[in-house]
């Protein structure tokens, strides 16, 4: 719970933003490097990386208001929600294996 520590420093130097939305942000981009730092599994480092993202376009959306913006950053989103679902089917799929010639 460092976020709320932190949350009125922030809310000083960047004005306007709000407690709520620097909370939540900070909560989970928090979220999202405990997740990274704990595990190896692939379908959580993809939640994780997916988080830590989420929480940084909560800090972005309230300080940048261009529609452009906004659309690249949900385009790296589900880019990566792709290239993790990709990585999670392709670890799945066996390798294909010589066939057995039997007479």
């Amino acid at each position: 719970f460092a976020a709320a520590g932190g949350t009125p420093q922030i809310n000083n130097a960047i004005p306007g933003m709000g407690l709520p939305v620097i909370a939540g942000g900070l909560i989970l981009i928090g979220a999202g490097i405990a997740q990274l730092g704990v595990t190896g599994d692939l379908l959580r480092v993809t939640i994780g990386l997916l988080t830590m993202l989420s929480g940084f376009e909560i800090f972005y959306a309230a300080m940048e208001t261009a529609i452009l913006v906004t659309g690249l950053l949900s385009a790296i989103t589900l880019g990566l929600g792709a290239l993790g679902a990709y990585l999670l089917v392709a670890g799945s799929v066996p390798l294909i294996e010589p066939e057995d010639e039997t007479l």
